[in-house]
């Protein structure tokens, strides 16, 4: 019987929403409206994204990254999580899920908190 691999720990949309609730929590003045124009895009299209009505372009994810000032690894990160969630290929899936986990162990991309609390 084969065994089970692990899920990935967490969509770009929850990374996304988590950022955005961060970004609030530390100043209450940020809202989403905020965080669509730091990274250029309608808030609608933010709504959208957030709630799974959107999908984003690897290109896109690339720009947010940048314009969310995320390091290298957490830029990496969220950039595998957009590609993970559009391929279809289950080879390619595996693959970018395995790159996944790789990252996730590190604490720049999920903090310690988060990663206990998604096991």
């Amino acid at each position: 019987m084969k065994q089970r691999q692990p899920m990935v720990s967490i969509t770009y949309r929850e990374l996304l929403n988590q950022e955005l609730k961060s970004r609030i929590q530390n100043d209450p003045l940020y809202s989403l409206r905020a965080m669509a124009r730091q990274i250029k895009i309608s808030p609608a299209m933010l709504s959208a994204i957030l709630n799974g009505k959107r999908n984003l372009s690897v290109e896109k994810a690339c720009d947010i990254s940048k314009a969310l000032l995320f390091t290298e690894r957490q830029s990496d990160y969220f950039v595998l999580l957009v590609l993970y969630a559009n391929v279809s290929l289950p080879k390619s899936k595996e693959d970018l899920r395995k790159k996944l986990l790789l990252l996730e162990m590190n604490d720049d991309v999920l903090n310690a908190s988060e990663r206990k609390a998604r096991r």
